[in-house]
Order: structure tokens, then C-alpha cells, then sequence
């Protein structure tokens, strides 16, 4: 008597539902020996044949009979860290498992070929190293470094000291590091044995990179190559880990790297180097839970940053933007960079008499004038419309606008400063680095920070306080990070503000201090790594269905205590969210109790970086 067939657990490679996690399937006896925990099989679902990840194998049982076969099975197989990973975050964070497993895997390439080393000549403009520090550099920990030179110097000598032994991931957050690491990687000639990871849009060369991330010695990419197949994974380093670019959450999985690498670290056995010029206080906080080192590197010397005081300018009779010290500097033709994180002319409009306050009738938000300043738009969603003559709620003509963007402060320099090159850099603006470093004074908004900007004689940030202001439980953090990126490229940089006496202007040169005052008061607020903060949300272009989705919403956490809904519109849809405090397992438990089986229409995120 033959004995059963084996059975899978084969999570289909579908849209579905968080509860429906995986579906059985037997094993017929000529695919027996090539089915494994990972393997990637062809499965009947419904009326076709789909592609599903084997999470488990188990005994035969007398219902095996009834269930449908497996049909082929794929070259291709997750390892067990990979297998375990996505089935950790799909619980962590709330999302069905086929939704993890998409992030693991790779489309199979056009065409069969290896994937590309680096490639380039050792480059005769050497990259100009920094001394790293008498302090050796610890194999695993938090380092902070004060310049971009400095940040160089440590990765050298990591490549130096460990590429010989087992594999090494470099996680960098944006194309501007991962070209300084391609530029070091061919100076230290370890091109061949180096790949880079491309975005997953690329299809071709990113399955071909998903296969030779097996064994390449060095693998270089954004937080998505956490993810690949590694077979002898050594060590890991993330440079400028506090980097926003290092959340995601465009779609699902939405993850964080706090929430993950150290995950990922244990499970391959990795060292972990978390590097960056200011802390994420969550990465910092477990770093310190498992005493590992925290250090500074570089010379003790401390970037030259002063804080001016707006109210002694306004008392001392200024009353414009940029302070009387700016000016001067400005009028001594020094090359300078402005930050100012507002785009168009004004901030809002509004009538003197009545209140009433300009606001996009698509999504809700403030109007800005617009640089014809005839014309009011939408910094959120583009909308456009005509300058308002008369309140529409009072009718009064005493129609007033306030605070300043950056083309009004262009215009308004170009103006003062005529003969100087005066130019705006922002995500509707942006300039080739060629026109950057031909500009006289350059006013830009945050997006100039994907660039190397270090060829301006002083720079200053024109107004943080709304930065700081803004209610996110980062804001500081964020805020910090940017501050001392743009001390490590410039000589001078000055900071205005209306309020110095903040605790991250009275800390920027003691990452201790700032770290103790940041924790004090997430423990106090009950803000993450004390607590966490769930985002769920609701979207859809058409109103009907969106008001469906909202009311569900509401129905589904009644129940639990939530701030919100907040609601704002885009140009294509609809959108709402609440925020919460409760881990995505009791989330879990709340889905538990409905009667639905589907729930496919919000999203969740966890300590999403914006709560907005």
C-alpha cells in the first residue's frame, strides 16, 4: 500500500485578505524531492494556475486526497532567513503574507546573463579621506561622523578590513552615497566583486542581482536589499541610517528600518554598523539596549553653527526675513544657500476683518499666492485658482497675505542684490549641479539635500520654527539630521529662529544630551520606543466608495480609542486616516472579531514617519 502525498502550505502570490494566509496543496509524488520550505511553486487558484511561496511542509493527512495538486515547481527558492523574516514583518506589520513575499523575490530575467559587476577605471581624482579616529571602529554599534569626508574615511576602512571575509551589505538611502561608494569601491579595486542594487522597476538586472546577491562578496543598495538571498552574510552597515528615505511607506509593506535590520542581523548572524551625522533615536535606543558602542568620530573640533535670534532683530527694528548679520554677509559677496521649506510666495491668505482663512476646495489645505501673485494654488494637490478681490464670507476687500516662500525671497533678492545670480532649487525647481555651483546665492527648499553642496562660502536655514512646530514626534530628530548633513559641507552655517532656547539648538554638539531629552519626552507623550503608533487608512478616487470605506472604518474601531479621522483630498483621490496606540497584533485581534473576510481596503502603517 502507497502511502499519501506529502501536503504544502503555499501562500498564492495574490491580493488577499490578512486572515487568509496560506492554502494547502498536495504534493505529488514526482515533485517530492524538489518542494521545499521556499520554494516557489505553480498552484491551481480559482480557474488559473498562479505562482505561491511553500511556507511549510506538512504530514500526510487523510484529507489529502481532496485537495489539488501542486503543478511545477520554480529554480527559484527563498532561504530560510528570507522565509522567516517575511513571515515575521507580514505579522509585525499587519499585511498579508503574499504582500511580504513580493518584496522577497525577483521577476525571472528577460534574458539569461549574469549580473553586472561595477565596472570603471581606477579613478585618477581620489576620493580625499578624512583621519577616522585613533578609536578603532567598532564592528558593530553607532557611529557618528561631523563631515562628509569623515563618513568616506569609515566606509574605507570597513571595505578594507572585512570585504575578504564573508558577504558585506551597504545600505545607503539615496544615488548621491551610492555614487561616493561606487567612486571608493574602484579606488580600492573591489569592482569585481561588487553589485549594486537597482530599483525593482528595472526588472532585468534586478533579478539578475537577486541571484548573484547569493555570493558576491560586496552588495550595495537601498533598504529593499535587506531582503535578498544571502548564503554567507557578515556584516552589515547603513550609512546615514537616520535618513527619511530609509521609511517607506508609498506601499505595502510599509516598513521602517528600525523596525527590521536588527531582525535581519540576528537572523544571518551579522554584525550590525549603524553610521550617520545624527541619531534615529529608536535604532539608538535598541543599540544602547544591547550595549553596544556609541561613538563619535573625527576631530574634536565642532562644526561652526551660531543661532540667531529673530527677537532681537525684530527689537532692534528689522523686520524683514534675514537677519542683519545675513545681509552683511550677503553684501560682502559671499556665496550662500538659503534653506527655506516653503515653495511659492506666501503662506496663506486671509481677510483682516473676518478671518476667513483661503483654503483648496479639493483637498482643504491653505492657498498660496502664486509668483504672478494673481493667482492662489494648492501646495498639496496643484490646484489653481484666481486671486481673491472680496472675502467670500464677509465680502470685505481687506484681503491680506502673510509669511514668505521661496520665489517671493528670490524675487525679493534679486531685487537688493542686482547683478548677482540669484536662483530657486526645489522639487518644482530643480537645477543641473552645473547651474548650482554658477549661482551666486542659491534659496532652496529641503529637496537640495539629494545633492553635494559644497561649494558655497556660508549657509543658513531662514526659519525652522514651523519645522519644529509641525505635529510629528520627530520633528527634532528630522529636523537635527538636516542641520548637522548641512554643517558637515559648509564652514559657516546659521540657524534663525524665534525660539533658541529649544532643546535641539541647545544640543546640536552632544548627541547625548539630545538623545536623554528626546527620550524624556516620548516617555512622557507615550510616543515610540515606548508605545506604537498604528496608522490605518482609507483611499479611493471615487466618493461614494471612499465615504463607504471611512464609515467601515469608524464601524471596525469603535470599539478602540483613536485620534482622527483626518481627511485631505489629492488630485486623484480621497483620502482619511486615524492614528492609534496598540501593536499590530492586537489590531490583529480587532479584524479577529469582525465577521468580514476581506479587508483590502485600508492600509496600515507602524510609527509611520508623518502622522499627518
Amino acid at each position: 500500500m502507497t502511502s499519501p502525498d506529502p501536503i504544502a502550505e503555499v501562500v498564492p502570490l495574490r491580493r488577499l485578505p490578512v486572515q487568509l494566509d496560506f492554502f494547502s496543496y498536495r504534493i505529488p509524488a514526482t515533485l517530492a524531492k524538489r518542494v521545499h520550505e521556499g520554494s516557489v511553486v505553480r498552484v491551481p487558484f480559482k480557474n488559473s494556475l498562479i505562482e505561491g511561496v511553500v511556507t511549510s511542509l506538512v504530514a500526510t493527512g487523510a484529507t489529502s486526497k481532496k485537495l489539488k495538486d501542486v503543478q511545477s515547481v520554480s529554480d527559484i527558492v527563498l532561504t530560510e532567513q528570507q522565509l522567516t523574516l517575511a513571515m515575521w514583518l507580514a505579522e509585525y506589520y499587519c499585511i498579508s503574507r503574499a504582500s511580504v513575499l513580493h518584496s522577497f523575490l525577483a521577476p525571472s530575467p528577460l534574458r539569461k546573463r549574469a549580473a553586472s559587476p561595477v565596472r570603471g577605471e581606477r579613478s585618477s581624482e581620489r576620493l580625499e579621506l578624512a583621519p577616522v579616529s585613533k578609536t578603532r571602529v567598532p564592528d558593530t554599534g553607532y557611529v557618528f561622523y561631523r563631515t562628509y569626508r569623515e563618513m568616506v574615511s569609515l566606509l574605507s576602512s570597513v571595505l578594507q578590513k572585512n570585504v575578504r571575509n564573508g558577504q558585506t551589505l551597504i545600505l545607503t538611502p539615496e544615488h548621491l552615497h551610492r555614487d561616493m561608494i561606487m567612486h571608493l569601491i574602484l579606488q580600492g579595486g573591489y569592482g569585481s566583486r561588487t553589485v549594486v542594487l537597482p530599483p525593482k522597476q528595472q526588472k532585468n538586472e534586478f533579478a539578475r542581482v537577486w541571484a548573484a546577491s547569493t555570493k558576491s562578496p560586496i552588495v550595495v543598495g537601498s533598504s529593499h536589499a535587506a531582503f535578498l538571498p544571502f548564503q554567507d552574510l557578515k556584516r552589515i552597515v547603513a550609512i546615514e541610517a537616520e535618513h527619511q528615505q530609509f521609511q517607506r511607506a508609498e506601499q505595502a509593506p510599509r516598513y521602517h528600518l528600525a523596525d527590521y535590520i536588527f531582525k535581519v542581523a540576528d537572523l544571518h548572524g551579522a554584525t550590525l554598523l549603524l553610521t550617520g551625522f545624527s541619531p534615529d533615536i529608536r535604532l539608538l535606543a535598541e543599540m544602547r539596549d544591547r550595549h553596544a558602542p556609541i561613538r563619535s568620530i573625527g576631530p574634536s573640533k565642532k562644526p561652526r553653527i551660531e543661532t540667531i535670534d529673530l527677537r532681537e532683530e525684530r527689537r532692534a527694528g528689522n523686520k524683514g526675513i534675514l537677519s542683519s548679520e545675513l545681509l552683511d554677509l550677503l553684501r560682502a559677496r559671499r556665496r550662500a544657500l538659503l534653506i527655506l521649506n516653503r515653495h511659492g510666495e506666501t503662506r496663506y491668505t486671509y481677510c483682516s476683518d473676518c478671518g476667513f482663512s483661503a483654503r483648496c476646495e479639493i483637498c482643504g489645505r491653505p492657498l498660496t499666492t502664486a509668483g504672478d501673485a494673481k493667482t492662489l494654488q494648492c501646495e498639496n494637490c496643484g490646484s489653481r485658482s484666481d486671486m481673491l478681490l472680496r472675502c467670500p464670507s464677509c465680502t470685505s476687500t481687506a484681503i491680506k497675505s502673510r509669511g514668505i516662500g521661496i520665489s517671493a525671497l528670490v524675487r525679493q533678492l534679486s531685487r537688493e542684490f542686482q547683478g548677482r545670480t540669484v536662483v530657486e532649487y526645489s522639487s518644482r525647481s530643480p537645477l543641473s549641479r552645473s547651474s548650482l555651483e554658477r549661482a551666486d546665492i542659491v534659496v532652496a527648499t529641503n529637496k537640495i539635500f539629494s545633492e553635494i553642496i559644497s561649494h558655497f562660502d556660508v549657509a543658513a536655514f531662514v526659519q525652522i520654527d514651523a519645522d519644529l512646530t509641525i505635529p510629528n514626534y520627530h520633528a527634532a530628530e528630522s529636523l537635527r539630521h538636516y542641520i548637522l548633513k548641512l554643517a558637515s559641507y559648509q564652514p559657516e552655517l546659521y540657524i534663525q529662529t524665534f525660539a533658541p532656547e529649544h532643546r535641539l539648538l541647545t544640543t546640536l554638539h552632544d548627541v547625548t544630551r539630545f538623545y536623554e531629552d528626546e527620550m524624556a519626552e516620548r516617555r512622557m507623550t507615550h510616543y515610540p520606543p515606548f508605545a506604537t503608533i498604528m496608522k490605518v487608512a482609507v483611499r479611493d478616487s471615487v466618493r461614494e466608495r471612499y465615504d463607504k470605506k471611512l464609515r467601515s472604518l469608524t464601524l471596525l474601531l469603535k470599539d478602540a480609542h483613536f485620534f482622527g479621522p483626518f481627511e485631505k483630498r489629492s488630485k486623484r483621490a480621497y483620502e482619511a486616516h486615524v492614528i492609534l496606540r496598540m501593536t499590530a497584533q492586537e489590531f490583529r485581534k480587532i479584524l479577529d472579531r469582525q465577521s468580514s473576510d476581506s479587508y483590502n481596503w485600508f492600509h496600515v502603517e507602524i510609527n509611520p514617519f508623518s502622522a499627518l
